[in-house]
Order: C-alpha cells, then sequence, then structure tokens
C-alpha cells in the first residue's frame, strides 16, 4: 500500500482547492474528503466527486459521450458528468481542468469472492453489448482497433532498448538488478503473443461491428464497485474503442494474478462472460495471444527509464517485485488454456 499511498498524495498535491471552483455549482458544499486520486464532496444534493483531468477535454467529451449512449441502450452503470452553472460537464480553474460526478454508491469488488467476480465479468459484458455500434468517427483518437500489433513491435522494441540501456550502468540499481533477471523472459512472452495474433484473425475481427465495444482497460477491483448485487464503473480514463476481448484479457490478468494464475479462474470468467455474449473461436485465439504480452510488465519498466513517474525507488521495486512472480503459474495458465480451448 505504501506506494499507491505515495502515488495518490503527490496527485492529490496538485489540486487548487478554493471556494471560488466550487461555486462554479448549484450545490453547497460541507465538507470535503480525500480518496485516491479524488476528492468526495458533501453537499446539500449529495455526495459528489471532485476530479482534476490529466487528460485533454477532447478525451473528456469522449468519455462523456459514449457514457451517454451507453445509458440510451439501457447501461446506467458508468459514470455522469454534472454540469455547472454555465452549463459545461467542466470547470476551468487556474490552468487546470475540473469535472463534478455523483459519487456512485457501493464498495471496492473483492476479486476472491466468485460471487462479485461473476456479477462483474456480466455487467462488463453487458457494457460490451451496450456500446456497439458507437460512432468513432470525430473520436477516432481514442480507437485502439486494429492497432495492438504494431504497438506491441513497438513495445519489443522498446524492451529491448531498455535492456541495453540498464546494461551500460556501472552502478546499477535493485531495479536494474531485477529488470536484467527477468527481461528475455518477458521479451520471449511478448514476441510469442505478436506472432500468435499475427496468425490470428485479429484484423478480420476488426471489421466486425459486433467484436468491437467501449473497453474500460483499466478493470482494477477499485474501479468495479458493487452494491446491492449490482455493479458499476468508474475511472474511464483510459477506455478506448477496442475489440472486446482485449478488456476480456485486461479483467482476466488483474484478476488471475491473485490466484498465482489458476486456469479454473480464468474458465470461470469466459463462462460467465458467455451467458451474456458469446465469445467465438477466433477471439479465444486473440485472447490467447493478447494474455501473452507483459502489458504491465512494459509499461512499468517504461516509466522508470524514462522517469515518467515520480514514485520513489522502494515503490518501483515493489511492483516490479509483483510483475515478475509466478511467471510458470502464468505459462502453466496459458498451456492449459491452449490445450482446452484447442488452439492451433
Amino acid at each position: 500500500m505504501l506506494e499507491t499511498r505515495f502515488k495518490d498524495r503527490e496527485f492529490l498535491s496538485r489540486y487548487h482547492l478554493d471556494i471560488k471552483l466550487l461555486n462554479n455549482y448549484d450545490f453547497q458544499v460541507k465538507d470535503v474528503i480525500p480518496v485516491r486520486k479524488v476528492y468526495i464532496l458533501e453537499t446539500n444534493k449529495g455526495n459528489k466527486v471532485l476530479k482534476k483531468l490529466d487528460y485533454s477535454f477532447h478525451r473528456l467529451s469522449f468519455i462523456d459521450s459514449v457514457m451517454e449512449y451507453m445509458k440510451k441502450n439501457d447501461f446506467k452503470k458508468g459514470i455522469s458528468f454534472e454540469k455547472n452553472k454555465n452549463g459545461d460537464i467542466y470547470t476551468q480553474w487556474r490552468e487546470s481542468t475540473y469535472v463534478v460526478m455523483d459519487l456512485v454508491d457501493g464498495r471496492e469488488c473483492e476479486f476472491n469472492n466468485p460471487i462479485e467476480v461473476s456479477l462483474a465479468v456480466k455487467a462488463l459484458a453487458k457494457m460490451h453489448v451496450s456500446s456497439r455500434d458507437f460512432s468513432t468517427g470525430q473520436w477516432e483518437d481514442y480507437s485502439k482497433v486494429g492497432k495492438v500489433i504494431e504497438e506491441g513491435e513497438k513495445n519489443l522494441g522498446e524492451l529491448d532498448y531498455f535492456k541495453k540501456l540498464a546494461l551500460t550502468f556501472e552502478n546499477r540499481s535493485n531495479f536494474d538488478e531485477i529488470f536484467l533477471t527477468y527481461v528475455d523472459k518477458f521479451i520471449s512472452h511478448m514476441a510469442k503473443g505478436i506472432s500468435i495474433l499475427k496468425r490470428s484473425q485479429y484484423h478480420e475481427l476488426c471489421r466486425e461491428e459486433e467484436k468491437i465495444s467501449l473497453c474500460h482497460h483499466d478493470l482494477a477491483y477499485h474501479n468495479i464497485l458493487v452494491y446491492n448485487e449490482e455493479i458499476s464503473f468508474i475511472d474511464f480514463d483510459y477506455a478506448a474503442m477496442d475489440l472486446r476481448i482485449s478488456d476480456v484479457c485486461n479483467l482476466i490478468n488483474k484478476i488471475t494474478k491473485g490466484f498465482a494464475y489458476d486456469f479454473e479462474k480464468l474458465k470461470d470468467i469466459l463462462e460467465e462472460y458467455n451467458k451474456v455474449t458469446p465469445i467465438d473461436s477466433r477471439e479465444f485465439m486473440v485472447l490467447y495471444g493478447m494474455l501473452w504480452i507483459p502489458q504491465g510488465f512494459h509499461s512499468l519498466v517504461k516509466d522508470y527509464y524514462l522517469k515518467r513517474k515520480l514514485w520513489s525507488e522502494e515503490s518501483f521495486v515493489y511492483k516490479l517485485k509483483n510483475k515478475v512472480g509466478n511467471l510458470p503459474e502464468k505459462e502453466d495458465m496459458l498451456k492449459t488454456f491452449k490445450s482446452h480451448y484447442k488452439i492451433s
């Protein structure tokens, strides 16, 4: 939890809290409480969430548009932005952009609870169905359809670059040593995933509208809330239009890592998803390829060597150790996946 608290504290320090900011809204604030990377506002019109954006207004407009689209298709378990007194869903204050949302009731999903996992998977499938046929015309910047192979090859080259960089260091950090111990294994995994995707019908699926949905892309337990056996999703900062199987891959990785990559957990997720909308054999092969790609490992390593995050060395090492743990178990899970789903 140390690295999480540091990250949140560092982000919250960028807020410019002022009564003048809050006066832009048609409610009276009684109290302000920091939670993770946002502030909870206790108001006379219920509890709200104040969030400072670290992305563009254009992305905000995309998120708002797709949320409204899904509501029209009877999916109301996302987020909604409160308009200020000018009728805007954002407020500019001291060179920063803020949004206010109604606080979503619920507690964080417990991935060790099979009932809650089942509810979350089914809700994700319903979200995917509700966002089909959303027009990406003006939102092309937020579509990842057809880009996974190209992105994987770029990331593969970056891992090789960071490896060569770390090898030049005379005084290596603990992070460097752990990274160099495992990087070849992760490079092998990424190359294998790319090869599988190239053999799959990935590009064919990208031309089929019913396979494309809004993907959350950050399905951590704290972004999935449970209330009265209903699921809500929050924090769509990384959302994009993509093959729905990409989101399924994201959720599988988030859940199975907590169970030493138990194949039965993976199988349960797919069975629950299939109860809402079936996954076909082509998607299984694409999923197999995606599961080999160590996206989290690459992102963490890039953050470290390009200094994209202000985390401490201790925090980076803690995260890296989590990424490299249970590698044999994940390989075993994928071996069983290939056999069970008859991947050629």
